[in-house]
């Protein structure tokens, strides 16, 4: 009798991987997922070095599977209670939300989790990690939401529109508050446009679509001549008329835009720093106080990427986390700089606020919607 033939170690490391051996394309081609590409994807999740590593790595990631206590994730109805199997013997765990909050306690057996709302949270046992997602039952219809079933809309990319106040481009926050403001008298309810997401503040290129950070948003299309307090500041002031005009090209020039962009936001933060009225104030404290963890995590990886790269993979050792001990000192040494890039999010999250207020005011029964990278 003939045994059967031994798996390929590089195939099945790219299946427990998840790594799919074939995928459709949208003519309906099938693509064979070659070893070749197996090989390359292996090795730039950093799983092997090399194919022969393959066996070792696929050892090894069944034997810590096996030793696992807690699923990989677990799924939850939003706002309803749920129960969820713990090692044996009683265990501390600690459950943080995904808007920042911490519940923390002690449970034997069967951990009885709270009712939770929709978002994806993080509960750790010791060094385990799941996902907890909780999701809501259904998503809200079109008739749910403005008492039609049919409705229509534009869809665009921000970085593409441009204005008499911004006419170099590329779009802001405000050109997409007035864009949508344009567009609602003509009947639409909606204005689609590209992802918003943090590109993250080392990034080189521009793509909506190659994102640093899916829960925060693009602070390139902040609008400075926006910002409260440039009334006030002739720094400011000064480096927005200094904007670079028109590409000899007359296309778009991301990086010179960016590069005018950058020192008018650090100026218009050091005067939010030394000058913003007590109802600013609050109201940023608030909006940093909601978002609790994950923006303080998030502005700490953006200012150290300024310093040492985009890819944090190639750092120097110690500041690898936001608990590592360099990490933890640089945040001590540099508070500024940490807070200008939580002051960003705050602006993106009220320009984008206000472009949605707009839409609304105008007439829109959805108004602005984003799509998700």
């Amino acid at each position: 009798m003939t045994p059967e033939p031994l798996p390929d170690p590089i195939l099945d490391l790219a299946g427990l991987a998840g790594i799919l051996p074939a995928w459709v394309d949208l003519s309906g081609h099938v693509h064979t997922t070659t070893r070749e590409t197996a090989v390359a994807l292996l090795s730039a999740m950093g799983l092997i070095r090399a194919a022969g590593d393959a066996a070792e790595a696929a050892a090894a990631m069944r034997a810590a599977r096996a030793a696992r206590h807690l699923p990989r994730a677990h799924v939850a109805r939003a706002w309803r209670p749920s129960d969820l199997s713990l090692p044996r013997g009683a265990v501390e765990w600690r459950l943080t939300f995904e808007t920042g909050g911490i519940a923390e306690g002690r449970s034997a057996g069967v951990l009885e989790l709270p009712a939770l709302p929709p978002g994806l949270h993080e509960l750790a046992v010791g060094d385990e990690r799941c996902l907890v997602i909780a999701s809501p039952a259904e998503a809200p219809s079109v008739a749910d939401l403005c008492g039609r079933t049919r409705i229509w809309g534009f869809t665009g990319a921000v970085h593409a529109l441009q204005s008499t106040r911004n006419p170099v481009g590329p779009g802001d926050y405000a050109d997409l508050a007035a864009a949508a403001a344009a567009l609602a008298p003509l009947g639409a309810d909606f204005l689609g446009i590209n992802p918003l997401h943090a590109l993250g503040a080392a990034y080189p290129g521009y793509s909506p679509y190659s994102p640093g950070h899916r829960g925060f948003l693009d602070t390139r299309a902040i609008a400075p001549d926006r910002i409260p307090g440039l009334e006030h500041d002739s720094t400011a002031q000064a480096l927005i008329a200094a904007h670079p005009g028109p590409a000899a090209d007359g296309l778009i020039d991301h990086e010179a835009a960016r590069a005018w962009r950058d020192p008018v936001l650090r100026a218009l933060h050091r005067a939010f720093a030394d000058d913003a009225s007590a109802e600013a104030r609050a109201a940023y404290d608030a909006f940093r106080a909601a978002r609790g963890r994950a923006l303080a995590d998030f502005a700490l990886f953006e200012a150290l990427s300024l310093r040492h790269g985009g890819d944090w993979r190639n750092w120097p050792a110690g500041i690898e986390s936001p608990e590592a001990p360099g990490a933890r000192a640089f945040a001590r040494e540099n508070p500024a700089e940490l807070d200008f890039h939580a002051w960003l999010q705050w602006v993106a999250d009220s320009q984008l606020g206000a472009a949605q207020d707009a839409a609304r005011a105008a007439g829109m029964a959805l108004g602005i919607y984003a799509d998700l990278a």
